[in-house]
């Protein structure tokens, strides 16, 4: 563009001015450059594809990591849930057994007390009570043979108990019922017997006595210690003469 000096001022030649009709200039080789002046231009990347991918496979992977830590999550989740489960059920078994084995506990020590309450009364209220080996027979009827000794060993070892007017006989001295019992009212003889044992190649000699009934049943009691026998076999004549005097009255 040319310029044209006019007095003191500076205008635009004619021949230079802009026609209304002109084309428009946009070319930027008729602007002078300005260093200041950015000019941006849109451009096209080449690697625009492979970012997109890039940036897809970050996204795929942060979404696997995700999953992966998610499902880890999970599992152990439902381990420790599992883990907890199985030690709770563990410990509900053993508080049952533990309880099983207090209730059964306490059920014995109630049985125990009822036993040694029930033989505090027999040895209070008892005139004898001691262990004696036992045995019942039967007298033999006219024409039957007795049973021989050798033959049959029925000896058992029982509790008996001789308690007013009756004496009773206890498979052990805690048992709570007797055994059988013999009224002395039922009695019709007493008297003493004897006998040899083997024992440890040693032959020993027993006492005791028996008590019949008037129905033939014979009760053998024996003991190693004759005091002992004797001690029995006379309580046993005293009541039964006690009984017999009131009686007569």
């Amino acid at each position: 563009m040319l310029l044209t000096k006019i007095g003191s001022y500076t205008v635009p030649s004619e021949s230079h001015l802009s026609s209304p009709f002109s084309s428009p200039r946009s070319s930027r080789e008729d602007v002078p450059e300005d260093p200041s002046v950015s000019y941006y231009r849109p451009v096209r990347l080449n690697g625009s594809k492979s970012l997109t991918l890039s940036r897809s496979n970050k996204k795929l992977s942060i979404v696997k990591s995700s999953l992966k830590y998610l499902s880890l999550s999970s599992r152990h989740l439902w381990s420790s849930a599992s883990k907890k489960h199985e030690q709770a059920k563990s410990s509900t078994m053993e508080v049952t057994s533990l309880q099983d084995e207090i209730h059964t506990a306490e059920e014995r020590e109630t049985a125990l007390k009822a036993k040694l309450e029930h033989l505090d009364d027999i040895l209070r209220t008892a005139q004898l009570a001691n262990y004696l080996y036992t045995r019942m027979r039967w007298t033999p009827l006219p024409g039957e043979l007795p049973v021989e000794d050798a033959d049959v060993d029925d000896w058992l070892q029982r509790f008996l108990v001789l308690e007013g007017a009756t004496i009773f006989f206890y498979p052990q001295a805690a048992e709570l019922r007797p055994e059988g019992a013999i009224l002395f009212s039922e009695i019709a003889d007493v008297g003493a017997i004897s006998g040899k044992i083997q024992h440890d190649e040693e032959t020993l000699t027993w006492f005791g006595f028996h008590v019949t009934t008037t129905e033939g049943l014979r009760l053998e009691c024996a003991t190693p210690l004759k005091l002992q026998a004797e001690l029995w076999m006379s309580l046993i004549q005293s009541v039964l003469a006690d009984k017999k005097a009131q009686e007569r009255n």
